[in-house]
């Protein structure tokens, strides 16, 4: 085996892995009223969904969708959890439609959101 063969099959072993990309934009789902911010990279980071008026929303809604700053060769696995209290209370939340260059995270049930309420997710993207 070459010595460059051999190196490839190597557990890498890293203090931190910090990305190096921009940061992605976020654009709210159509069934509400409100603000989204993104701080991070296409790595990792936080959404911040802010809902300024009561709405009700139907099945499959996306609650926003992540643009990434610099297209994935494949679409990217990428994983949301919840960072507050709101975001961890809600039930049907999944990864919608992911591609090279989006994601979004909607909900599989119909509801409605109250005004004044602040949704806060962390992510992270795997290529």
């Amino acid at each position: 085996m070459s010595d460059l063969a051999s190196k490839i099959f190597e557990d890498i072993r890293v203090k931190k892995l910090i990305g190096n990309s921009g940061t992605p934009t976020a654009t709210i789902g159509s069934s509400f009223t409100g603000t989204v911010a993104v701080s991070g990279n296409d790595m990792a980071g936080t959404v911040t969904v802010t809902i300024t008026a009561a709405t009700s929303f139907p099945t499959l809604a996306p609650y926003f969708q992540l643009n990434f700053n610099t297209a994935y060769a494949t679409a990217p696995a990428v994983l949301f959890w919840p960072a507050n209290a709101s975001a961890a209370l809600l039930s049907g939340i999944y990864t919608k439609l992911p591609t090279t260059t989006s994601v979004q995270l909607a909900s599989a049930n119909a509801g409605t959101a109250p005004a004044s309420a602040t949704y806060v997710w962390h992510y992270h993207v795997i290529q």
